[in-house]
């Protein structure tokens, strides 16, 4: 029960980490010229943008099919973490990287999914990696925590399958070898002739 309570302070946490970001830092960033504030030169930015679509504007304008998979996938995960806790894999260290891994990227998809319902379609990020723009030249890499936190979650999630999940394998009966079969046969025929 301990472990249900952190999962929920901790989901709270991240989704008010993004909420709340994004309501101070946006509107800080509306009134500043060209939207920007150079947090560390040709390292990090804060850039004023609307995002009507998915990490690197996939699906750009594609708003309703946008809510759809992410509503989806919401209740898929949100199912996942409850099947979890009915398999009561919140016992095991493992098990609870797992579960925070999953509240993670639930998080900050419920932080999206708020901001595309309350933004008619536009999901608001402020953090620009300049340093990847440099580097791809492009200027694709903006973000917001929220995607953030899916990001860290996903990592976290493939450490958790590449390294941490073991499959219990079946324990299959140890069969008798022949020599054993042979000689308890033996004992049988002795005995029924006696």
């Amino acid at each position: 029960m301990i472990f249900i309570a952190f999962e929920l302070l901790f989901f709270g946490f991240l989704l008010a980490a993004d909420l709340v970001s994004k309501h101070f830092v946006m509107p800080f960033l509306a009134t500043l010229k060209n939207g920007e504030y150079v947090a560390i030169k040709d390292v990090l930015t804060f850039h004023y943008s609307l995002n009507d679509g998915a990490s690197l504007g996939i699906f750009s304008g594609k708003i309703s099919l946008l809510l759809g998979i992410t509503i989806v996938s919401m209740v898929i995960l949100l199912g996942v973490l409850i099947f979890l806790h009915l398999k009561k894999v919140h016992k095991t260290p493992k098990g609870r990287f797992l579960l925070c891994s999953l509240i993670m990227i639930l998080s900050g998809g419920i932080a999206n999914l708020y901001d595309r319902i309350a933004f008619d379609g536009f999901v608001r990020d402020f953090i620009q990696y300049t340093f990847l723009e440099k580097i791809f030249g492009s200027s694709l890499f903006t973000c917001n925590v929220a995607d953030i936190w899916v990001s860290v979650g996903v990592v976290a999630l493939l450490i958790y399958v590449l390294f941490l999940y073991k499959e219990k394998k079946p324990e299959t009966p140890i069969e008798p070898d022949d020599d054993y079969n042979d000689a308890v046969n033996e004992a049988l025929d002795m005995m029924d002739n006696k």
